[in-house]
């Protein structure tokens, strides 16, 4: 290839393992970083182990909670963190 730029097909990665996309994680900050203190007061902080858990050994999980406690913006960050947290995985979304 004389382009760096130029696209792999997906059967090149087998050939070039180190020329696969990776993905662009940004750092974890230690802390928990300037909002910590808002994500660890709503309510579904408290469940998050379990939530990992549930999600990780259920094809479905079915998340129910009121209006305000973290469904939409937290449970989704923890799926996240708990993926980069194991370096190998596949995020995707339809």
């Amino acid at each position: 290839m004389s382009n760096s730029c130029e696209a792999l097909r997906y059967d090149d990665w087998e050939k070039y393992p180190d020329r696969r996309p990776k993905p662009r994680v940004p750092p974890i900050i230690e802390g928990g970083g300037p909002f910590a203190t808002t994500r660890m007061s709503l309510p579904v902080y408290q469940f998050r182990h379990e939530l990992l858990r549930g999600i990780a050994s259920s094809r479905v999980t079915i998340i129910e909670g009121d209006t305000g406690c973290g469904k939409t913006t937290q449970v989704p960050q923890y799926i996240l963190e708990d993926a980069v947290s194991h370096e190998c995985c596949f995020i995707t979304s339809d």
